[in-house]
């Protein structure tokens, strides 16, 4: 909604809410995994993740709240940038 309203250029006003519950989640191992697979094995494999984690963000009427952690700094801002566009 937020994201919609902001490319339309309407205010979007903030809001409260009393309590929030925010879940982190981690691929153990992740790096390991990635130098024993091919790239498109990785590939498919988070999309699976991803899919699962759609799926249930959905059923729930959840937010979902992405990040990146192991890149380095230009190419985290890349990232948000085209995000953002």
């Amino acid at each position: 909604y937020v994201a919609n309203e902001l490319k339309l250029g309407r205010p979007v006003p903030p809001k409260m809410f009393q309590s929030a519950t925010v879940m982190f989640s981690d691929i153990v191992g992740f790096t390991t995994i990635c130098s024993s697979s091919t790239p498109l094995e990785v590939v498919n494999m988070l999309n699976g993740i991803y899919k699962k984690f759609d799926d249930v963000i959905a059923k729930h009427h959840s937010y979902k709240v992405s990040s990146t952690q192991n890149n380095n700094e230009q190419e985290r801002t890349r990232q948000w940038a085209d995000r953002a566009l």
